[in-house]
């Protein structure tokens, strides 16, 4: 079988690189039961600010920094999973690229305003009430 040549490569004398620019994803990380065991399932998602939950945690993945939102009614299994998961789409992602930087957004955090800017295009104040962006489901 012949090799294949994939685009890309690094830049040197002979061939000059264009990066693509990377998009903004956000991924959710919400506990659900499979096979009778409580697992962490992560789902790419829209970003905006109506698909937060309050049980579920989130990972945004942007050009200069990984963004890290747990909810406060996470369980534990599903923070440790959340935290894990970004720190290997950190290395995974970033590597080699620009410096990169893992950020777990609070309320007393500068770079949490950034994330929620991200997110929606408009900044919070530091009293979210997650309560206001709960979904009902009926079946």
């Amino acid at each position: 079988p012949k090799p294949k040549y994939v685009k890309g490569g690094c830049d040197h004398g002979f061939r000059n690189v264009v990066r693509t620019e990377r998009k903004k994803r956000l991924v959710s990380i919400s506990a659900q039961v499979v096979q009778g065991r409580l697992t962490a399932v992560a789902l790419l998602v829209p970003a905006n600010r109506h698909v937060i939950k309050k049980r579920n945690c989130y990972v945004m993945d942007t050009e200069q920094a990984v963004f890290v939102l747990i909810g406060p009614d996470a369980p534990k299994r599903v923070i440790a999973k959340t935290l894990q998961f970004a720190s290997c789409m950190r290395m995974r992602e970033h590597f080699g690229s620009q410096p990169c930087e893992l950020v777990v957004v609070n309320d007393n955090q500068p770079r949490s305003s950034q994330f929620w800017e991200l997110l929606d295009g408009s900044p919070l104040s530091s009293n979210f009430n997650f309560d206001n962006f709960e979904m009902t489901v009926y079946r």
